[in-house]
């Protein structure tokens, strides 16, 4: 940390009136971020002003209304660029404009009283309130605030050597919100909000939701589905069956049904109501009761709350993993590990067999064969195998027609009456096709598929390379399709086919060498935290390993010195200490290998559809 002794005496012995009410510690740290962001001297003072008028209001305040005698007393908060308001009963929240004129430092009680009317927070808010600092958006608050401390953030960025200054701002934010919210929370429903607290879902929604019906029932719902009825309340529409409901009192209107039912109101009416809980679960989701009953009876310690099942998979869909996992005997993952390693392993499979309405995936039968262990070391290699088949569904996407259709349709029958052992020797006998044919394709094509075979993708993940790792291995990126191909030949596996992939910015490829011979090849990708959402911004959080292989698509063991060369390499890509780039362009719309007068991907597809009609016509 820099010292008062070696800023500049312009900045410290500032004749701006403004800034002698600031100590000499603060001009200091303010100098010091000045230095870090590489401010010109006639732009410092500016700077120095901006930071400590900013930072001398954290923007975090909570005032207390009503009577000092009222058992039941709002509150009003305010959270950065966020305000909110509990009326005694439930809660609500606004996002603040400069409209508002929301004052940066905690108001009276009648000045609070009179911009709760004024911002109609009584009647209700556009965004969900805190209940926890613990969140996705509190931390994002915490770094909306630490952005607007400086005052020019063109080019600035939350990782690599800016780290330095938002980690120390945002854990000081956070520290603020938390404070702020421990004040709030303890005018909120001590009951209700130990609740939701004991089911791992800090949820406002889920807050107003018990507090807006009959009360113990709904409590009792809570207790008896610690994770379904979260889930259901937070999610954007509730599936429902194609028939009217068994129960009269449940009946809800054909129209409101179009898309699924709207599911805080339908466990409203199922709880105030007091229908058979498990009962209407099973009928909603068009399971086995049995498997409902299980459900409710994991904790959500070991099986996950319901915003972890959200993230997952999707407000719509969070409750397709639990149901696959209680529907599997003797199978069923009962501790945390179990079910962590389960959901690992669920997540690897196509969508094509976990949500696609032609297959009806029995997961029993899938997975006979298999270890009962869920935590065996034997179950990576089991993932990636039925993972692989995303390649030939990828494939059948490029085309259409008669033969492509007829494919797709006896490729689901096929999974859904097929063992694991069955669908791995399906993706075996793919893999080798697929290089017959691309051979042949290759060769027709040879003229157009030259032209971009040295063409390298827009932008790179690595900006220096090659990566030297502690065990002597070195982390090379794949930079065209003629990289492409040597990896392929050297490792006989078909990382050459996902040249579209990379030209179009969905993936990066890297390899794991030893002196230049090739060791394995990783997939790199970018994916949203939260299911269907695309950030207005790529980080390092959104940074995943699709997959890393071996010679012959095989999965490296955890000892193996390419597996523990790659997790060093990707621990400091994570961590922001190997600098990298999240900006991949697509390329494919100028490219003359992707144009859309080019022939070869509908052959490509076409090829794949007949060897596939044959090959299952055979089965």
């Amino acid at each position: 940390m820099a010292t008062a002794e070696n800023h500049p005496a312009s900045i410290l012995s500032s004749p701006d009136p403004t800034l002698r009410k600031y100590s000499t510690r603060q001009l200091a740290v303010a100098n010091t971020w000045a230095e870090h962001f590489r401010y010109a001297d006639q732009d410092r003072a500016a700077f120095v002003r901006h930071y400590l008028r900013s930072t001398s209001k954290t923007r975090c305040w909570c005032v207390v209304l009503g009577e000092p005698s009222a058992s039941v007393r709002p509150v009003l908060a305010r959270f950065g660029e966020q305000i909110q308001f509990f009326d005694g009963r439930t809660l609500s929240a606004r996002l603040i404009v400069s409209k508002y004129r929301v004052p940066l430092l905690a108001p009276s009680p009648s000045a609070a009283l009179k911009l709760v009317e004024r911002l109609g927070l009584k009647g209700g808010g556009s965004c969900e309130p805190l209940l926890t600092s613990f969140s996705k958006r509190a931390h994002e608050i915490a770094q909306a605030l630490s952005t607007d401390d400086l005052p020019n953030t063109a080019g600035i960025r939350p990782f690599g050597r800016h780290l330095r200054y938002f980690a120390t701002r945002n854990r000081f934010y956070l520290t603020q919100i938390g404070a702020v919210l421990k004040r709030f929370c303890q005018h909120l429903d001590p009951e209700l909000l130990h609740a939701i607290r004991s089911v791992r879902c800090p949820a406002a929604s889920v807050y107003n939701w018990l507090a807006r019906g009959d009360r113990q029932r709904r409590l009792q719902a809570l207790r008896a589905q610690p994770v379904l009825v979260p889930l259901l309340v937070l999610s954007v529409f509730a599936p429902w069956p194609h028939e009217q409901a068994p129960w009269p009192k449940l009946y809800v209107s054909p129209q409101d049904t179009t898309h699924g039912a709207h599911g805080p109101s339908l466990l409203g009416l199922v709880a105030d109501e007091g229908l058979p809980l498990n009962d209407v679960l099973a009928w909603l989701f068009q399971a086995p009761r049995s498997d409902i009953r299980y459900l409710g009876q994991q904790r959500p310690y070991h099986i996950g709350g319901a915003l972890s099942h959200l993230i997952r998979e999707g407000r719509d869909a969070g409750w397709q993993g639990l149901l696959a996992g209680a529907s599997l005997g003797n199978r069923r993952p009962t501790q945390r590990a179990q079910w962590q390693a389960f959901f690992a392993i669920w997540e690897k499979l196509p969508w094509e067999m976990r949500g696609s309405p032609g297959i009806q995936l029995d997961l029993t039968r899938l997975f006979t064969g298999c270890p009962v262990d869920w935590r065996d070391p034997a179950w990576p290699q089991v993932s990636a195998r039925i993972a692989d088949l995303r390649e030939i569904f990828n494939n059948l996407d490029r085309g259409h027609g008669h033969e492509v259709n007829l494919a797709k349709s006896l490729l689901n029958t096929f999974l859904a009456k097929s063992t694991y052992h069955q669908i791995g020797n399906l993706v075996d006998d793919f893999h080798t096709a697929l290089n017959e044919i691309r051979t042949l394709l290759k060769e027709k094509f040879s003229e157009q598929q030259d032209t971009d075979e040295y063409t390298p993708w827009s932008s790179f993940l690595l900006s220096d390379q090659p990566i030297d790792c502690p065990n002597g291995l070195q982390i090379v990126e794949l930079k065209c399709p003629d990289e492409l191909s040597a990896e392929s030949f050297a490792l006989g596996h078909c990382i050459e086919t996902y040249d579209f992939r990379a030209y179009s910015g969905r993936c990066r490829l890297l390899s794991v060498r030893s002196n230049g011979k090739s060791l394995a090849s990783a997939e790199v990708v970018l994916v949203s935290r939260i299911a269907g959402e695309v950030p207005a911004q790529w980080r390092l959080q959104h940074l995943l390993t699709q997959q890393l292989r071996g010679p012959r698509n095989a999965v490296p063991g955890k000892s193996s010195p390419e597996k523990q060369a790659y997790d060093w390499f990707w621990s400091r890509v994570r961590t922001g200490r190997i600098p990298v780039t999240l900006e991949w362009p697509d390329m494919t719309r100028y490219m003359t290998r992707f144009a859309t007068n080019d022939e070869r991907r509908p052959q490509l597809a076409q090829a794949v559809a007949q060897w596939v009609i044959r090959r299952l016509e055979q089965a």
